[in-house]
């Protein structure tokens, strides 16, 4: 779906509104942290002269490598290599962290441009009910939530948090099965006062969601193998009986125990990655849509079609559509329940970033395009504030 002309004069009037703000309020502030951003690169750049003169002595000077690879000593070369890679990373990834955390101490300013509070915590906890009742992560149930910003826009509530969603276990009664944790999400969290009577629970996701894949490394080394070591077994004996004058008793014992490990393990195996997050689409009806730009990425599932259709409407999907634009994804979810808009947009990237160690506070598209994420969202507010005033 093309953004009509009406949104995007809205967002590019969002956009002038904060743009002018920040400049006028905030830019000057934060400003002096770009010299310290040039203080900490040059302070990297004179440690990597040193590491690499250092190894430089070492490893070709000293002929330290030749000597290695005469005594056969690969162990130690592999060790050598890994910590020169941890030479390279960690030292970056250290002032980056550093100069996110300086830059953190003006998020309040930054943000209370629109209304919104900051509040910097990050802490492991049980998952709200909020999200729990979304049915957007079936099996989820703890949370990680960091630079959470809320407030209210325009009178509509809302909350925007970097949050990872985590199942560490099944739920089997009053106890719970201990297993590996899982993280099941990674990205942002917006919650929305929806302003519209909302009894049923409404969903879009992805078509092609791939979520599920995150998990699949663990089992492929863990569970997998053996669902394919029972196949071998059981085609092997298979094969043997089929090619041979036996009769098929002598072959049995092995052919059973081949498919008990074949069904077993290889059941665990997409039970555990893909039927989990299918499960909760059971008693959900699809909804089918008209627009075939938004139907050609994304699913709607509802319990009730006539309320699904009243909440996705054409406006509703143009603001979802620019949503996935400005944040470069297609893997957006959201549902509308108890009241709220969740959504949630699953990013490995740094979002709502004003800057960063090898970025110039001076550097307007960088700038642009933070306010841009922020526009994004505001003009979801926009939809339901408008959905407020005309009773819809």
């Amino acid at each position: 779906m093309e953004t009509t002309r009406d949104t995007k004069i809205l967002a590019n009037k969002l956009k002038s509104e904060l743009l002018m703000n920040y400049y006028r309020n905030v830019h000057a502030q934060i400003l002096p942290l770009d010299k310290l951003r040039i203080k900490l690169l040059a302070g990297a750049i004179f440690l990597y002269i040193i590491i690499f003169a250092l190894l430089y002595y070492y490893l070709i000077y000293n002929s330290g490598t030749k000597i290695l690879f005469a005594e056969k000593q690969y162990v130690a070369l592999i060790f050598i290599l890994v910590i020169i890679f941890n030479l390279v990373i960690l030292p970056i990834k250290g002032l980056s962290i550093y100069y996110r955390t300086k830059l953190k101490k003006f998020y309040p300013q930054i943000f209370d441009i629109i209304g919104l509070k900051y509040y910097p915590h990050a802490h492991l906890h049980e998952i709200s009910s909020k999200i729990s009742n979304s049915k957007l992560f079936p099996s989820a149930n703890q949370s990680v939530e960091e630079d959470i910003f809320s407030g209210e826009y325009e009178g509509v509530g809302l909350s925007i948090a970097e949050t990872e969603i985590i199942d560490s276990g099944y739920n089997q009664g009053n106890t719970t099965e201990k297993k590996t944790p899982t993280s099941l999400f990674k990205g942002i969290i917006v919650s929305l006062k929806s302003n519209k009577s909302i009894k049923s629970t409404t969903l879009i996701k992805p078509k092609f969601d791939f979520s599920f894949l995150k998990k699949m490394p663990l089992y492929f080394l863990l569970v997998f193998p053996w669902s394919l070591f029972g196949f071998a077994i059981m085609a092997s004996n298979i094969w043997d009986y089929l090619h041979s004058n036996n009769p098929i008793y002598y072959y049995s014992s092995e052919i059973l125990i081949g498919f008990i490990f074949f069904v077993a393990f290889g059941w665990w195996f997409i039970d555990s990655t893909i039927l989990r997050e299918l499960r909760h689409k059971i008693n959900l009806q699809k909804v089918n849509l008209e627009d075939v730009s938004f139907s050609k990425y994304y699913n709607a599932y509802s319990y009730d079609q006539v309320e699904a259709r009243y909440l996705i409407t054409t406006a509703f999907i143009e603001r979802f559509m620019y949503l996935s634009k400005v944040f470069k994804t297609k893997n957006i979810r959201c549902s509308f329940v108890d009241g709220c808009l969740v959504i949630a947009l699953s990013s490995n990237k740094d979002n709502f970033e004003i800057g960063g160690l090898f970025v110039s506070l001076n550097n307007q598209k960088h700038i642009i395009k933070f306010i841009e994420q922020i526009v994004a969202i505001l003009l979801i507010v926009d939809y339901l504030k408008l959905n407020q005033k005309t009773n819809l």
